[in-house]
């Protein structure tokens, strides 16, 4: 993977789902369980517009869309848990490890993810990338997720750097979104 970065950039921003590890299918593997679970069946149709969004906004806007009468923070915490006994599965996407320890030599670095601070903080421990990192801003400390810029402005001010001198690396088009919100530059993984 070969990202480049803009001169002016003092920091790096990374998303964590699709940015450095492949998890889609294990998310969405997660919530079409802890459904299952509970008796309905999801289709990928029903997942997929939401995958993107923190794991709290999207189920509840599952069981919304199927007028479904659950406590959405219980199927929260069950596909949390269920996301936790994968993560020991789940590697980094090719030539990132490489480029987070070359980046960490020059800037400082941060992840911010719509994910929880329990998912995220155990996923970049086992990965082996939470040396590198001086900050990991998760969907705990915010009012709103991607698209929402707060995730990538919380990041900017934990490593006292301006929004506009961040780049921000993702891998989804509610990150690129939320990049551009906060008046960072943006790089999309997937058009690599």
């Amino acid at each position: 993977m070969n990202i480049a970065i803009d001169s002016e950039t003092e920091a790096i921003i990374l998303g964590l789902h699709g940015t450095l590890v492949h998890t889609e299918h294990l998310l969405k593997d997660a919530i079409r369980t802890v459904f299952r679970e509970r008796g309905v069946e999801l289709s990928t149709d029903e997942i997929d517009p939401y995958i993107e969004f923190s794991p709290e906004a999207a189920i509840r806007r599952i069981i919304e869309n199927k007028n479904l009468p659950w406590n959405y923070a219980a199927v929260v915490t069950d596909r949390n848990q269920l996301v936790i006994q994968h993560i020991p599965r789940v590697h980094l996407i090719p030539g990132t490890h490489d480029l987070i320890h070359t980046w960490s030599r020059k800037m400082p670095l941060a992840v911010g993810t719509n994910e929880s601070f329990g998912i995220a903080g155990v996923m970049t421990r086992v990965l082996g990338i939470k040396p590198y990192i001086q900050a990991l801003v998760t969907i705990d400390e915010v009012s709103a997720g991607k698209p929402d810029p707060e995730i990538f402005l919380l990041c900017a001010r934990h490593l006292n750097i301006s929004p506009s001198r961040c780049q921000v690396v993702e891998g989804s088009d509610v990150g690129i979104e939320a990049a551009r919100r906060a008046g960072m530059k943006a790089v999309d993984v997937r058009s690599l």
